[in-house]
């Protein structure tokens, strides 16, 4: 039942205010921009009739990602269904629109009402989100072309070290909150500008970009999906949405040996150890930490914002009018003749407009981003909170299992685990000799 209410809370939050047309924002240099009105198109598009098909592929895509992954547990079939959609979302809709980057169109319609969002980033925004919610993260295990552009490579993948596992995992945390803040201040849509992978699947960007999306993929050689681990905003969706899902990944069916077949299998380091009962004085250590961590977390979240709002400068200056208007400042005070020839501050004065309109627009831009960093730092301060609490909390389990939330259902433990579903009365020797073939496979 609490599960249930916390799905209802999530989706009402998530869906308030979002009904609203990604645009972006009037351009300052010219004085003459009216808001155009929002009409409905009267006659059917190439544009969207490849929306509409588009909601249609990813809503057959999740479910059958679904049930390869639940029912009938196959590695072969997620491995095809992956490559169908690279081949379909990646390389053929060249990664547009994709749910990740509908996290900016979500935030700015959130807060911007006159934003109407086109009902196809509206679906691609919730699908994977319901079907998580039921059925586990299916969008990641085989509809993502991000996700699998990724495992192609992963050819040798080691195990990253717990610590360095759960530090990293926090910059997809930040990502996500720097990519809202972003969003709903009018800068700049982040995760499609830093997209390390959009370059490939359109084969057009900038070298940096492509630089960039080779590191990722050779990377990915050695780090199971590094992408998707540490940076992916929606994956944090996804991750949380996955703690509270109806269904998970079950590899055991309650008769686990202790084989570690699956840990060894798992390049993503989703298998949980099982927890010996016998281990108190772990438990009163955690119990201690536990309480320590509890004692800090206001202190915790008041310097986050603290430095959120000192950050705010730095983070305002990364939308363009207020560098505009830092420049024809500069320019003011020391002449245009003294400083390097800058092609939109020249276009600002060919427009006539007066700077005076320039410093109050750029000044309500910084106001809004000096809000909204402090909520950033505070968003961060609970994020850093509950990663203590939950480091703290020692949740005993008897079977190794894959964690709920960061599982991403490749299926991979499927086929190295010697559990039999089919035959209720197995046998140790059968036990035996699978464990034996497994071994070999690893």
């Amino acid at each position: 039942m609490i599960k249930r209410w916390l799905c209802l809370l999530f989706l009402m939050f998530v869906s308030s205010g979002l009904f609203a047309e990604p645009q972006d924002p009037p351009d300052l240099s010219d004085t003459a921009y009216e808001m155009p009105l929002m009409t409905a198109p009267t006659q059917w598009s190439i544009e969207r009739v490849h929306a509409y098909l588009d909601i249609a592929i990813i809503t057959i895509a999740l479910a059958l990602s679904s049930w390869l992954m639940l029912k009938a547990r196959s590695r072969k079939g997620i491995f095809l269904l992956s490559l169908a959609s690279l081949a379909y979302f990646g390389f053929y809709r060249e990664g547009c629109v994709c749910p990740i980057g509908s996290i900016q169109n979500v935030a700015h319609g959130f807060f911007h009402p006159m934003y109407i969002l086109p009902t196809v980033v509206i679906a691609f925004f919730f699908l994977p989100i319901i079907f998580t919610l039921f059925f586990g993260r299916s969008y990641c295990a085989s509809v993502c072309p991000h996700g699998a552009i990724q495992d192609l490579v992963c050819f040798k993948p080691k195990e990253i070290p717990k610590w360095l596992d759960h530090s990293l995992g926090l910059i997809g945390f930040a990502y996500l909150g720097l990519s809202v803040l972003f969003a709903s201040t009018g800068h700049v849509f982040i995760i499609c500008d830093y997209d390390p992978f959009i370059p490939l699947f359109r084969m057009d960007g900038s070298m940096n970009m492509f630089v960039l999306g080779g590191v990722f993929l050779f990377v990915g050689i050695f780090v199971g999906r590094p992408y998707c681990r540490y940076f992916c905003p929606y994956g944090i969706i996804l991750r949380t949405v996955g703690y509270i899902s109806f269904n998970k990944v079950s590899i055991f069916k309650d008769r686990c040996i202790e084989c570690r077949l699956c840990e060894k299998s798992c390049p993503f380091g989703c298998i949980d150890k099982s927890t010996a009962p016998e281990k108190d004085q772990a438990k009163v250590e955690g119990k201690k930490q536990l309480m320590m961590v509890i004692a800090i977390i206001p202190l915790l979240i008041g310097l986050s914002g603290l430095l959120g709002w000192y950050s705010s400068g730095a983070l305002a200056r990364m939308h363009v009018h207020v560098r505009l208007a830092d420049r024809i400042q500069l320019e003011q005070e020391v002449g245009m003749e003294n400083l390097p020839y800058h092609e939109r501050a020249e276009a600002f004065w060919e427009t006539g407009q007066k700077p005076e309109t320039l410093y109050a627009a750029a000044g309500t831009t910084i106001a809004s981003v000096e809000k909204g960093a402090i909520w950033f730092g505070i968003y961060m301060g609970i994020v850093f909170a509950i990663k203590l609490v939950s480091l703290s909390v020692i949740r005993p389990h008897k079977d190794y299992e894959a964690n709920q939330g960061t599982c991403f259902g490749c299926a991979r433990c499927y086929e190295y685990c010697p559990d039999s579903p089919g035959d209720p009365q197995i046998t140790a020797a059968a036990y035996a000799a699978a464990r034996v073939a497994g071994e070999q496979r690893v």
